[in-house]
């Protein structure tokens, strides 16, 4: 005869408990497993300071400086302002269509006969002179002398105030420290365009330019 349901329970009951009072009979340490170990080597790590993060400010004088531009450039955009720094590199046409085949006689034809071939000129301007070139800030379509076909085709108004701005137009070299006026911008009149920003040129200052010396008074003629 099979065995009776009520004894089968009586069986399972028995067997689960006798499973419980053993397993909670079981030590605490059986029930941990293995231990990490953990050595105390007593190093102390002489770890460098965090190093004090400056946000860049305006110069005394109110022109900015490179940092400042490349951190809060865009609260700054379509404004006029005033940008410190040394030029680093100044565009040349002529070494930039130049070929290796070309002479010095094939350059002027060149330069004479297809202007189109130049970008309008510009310079870059950073921190200090070992800077980068890429690290710098675009200065475009400063004043530049004009082209015969352009003397012979602007309107007279036009061309003085070009003449009047070249005239104003301080001489500069690479490694001159320069005080800029312009208009900071992502995308300047004639097409240069720099998601960083760039600065359409509009004045100059050339603070690395000996100071003209001073005009002597002149001497009053006496009167016999």
């Amino acid at each position: 005869m099979g065995m009776s349901a009520t004894l089968r329970l009586s069986l399972l009951a028995i067997t689960s408990s006798t499973l419980l009072s053993g397993l909670f009979a079981c030590s605490s340490e059986e029930l941990q497993g293995i231990e990490a170990e953990v050595v105390d080597l007593g190093i102390t790590l002489d770890l460098p300071p965090v190093p004090e993060f400056v946000v860049p400010k305006a110069n005394a004088d109110g022109s900015h400086p490179i940092p400042e531009l490349r951190l809060q450039g865009k609260s700054f955009l379509d404004t006029e302002i005033k940008l410190k720094g040394k030029i680093v590199w100044v565009y040349d046409c002529g070494a930039a269509i130049r070929t290796k085949d070309m002479s010095d006689a094939d350059l002027v034809v060149m330069l004479h006969d297809h202007p189109e071939k130049c970008n309008p000129h510009h310079f870059i301007v950073a921190e200090s002179a070992e800077s980068p070139v890429e690290r710098g800030v675009q200065v475009v379509e400063y004043p530049r002398p004009l082209r015969e076909d352009e003397l012979r085709n602007l309107e007279p108004e036009v061309i003085a105030l070009k003449e009047a701005a070249l005239a104003a137009l301080p001489v500069f070299k690479v490694g001159d420290e320069v005080l800029v006026t312009g208009k900071w911008q992502l995308r300047s009149p004639k097409g240069f365009q720099n998601s960083d920003g760039l600065l359409t040129y509009a004045s100059m200052e050339n603070l690395s330019a000996p100071a003209a010396p001073p005009e002597e008074p002149k001497k009053k003629r006496r009167r016999r």
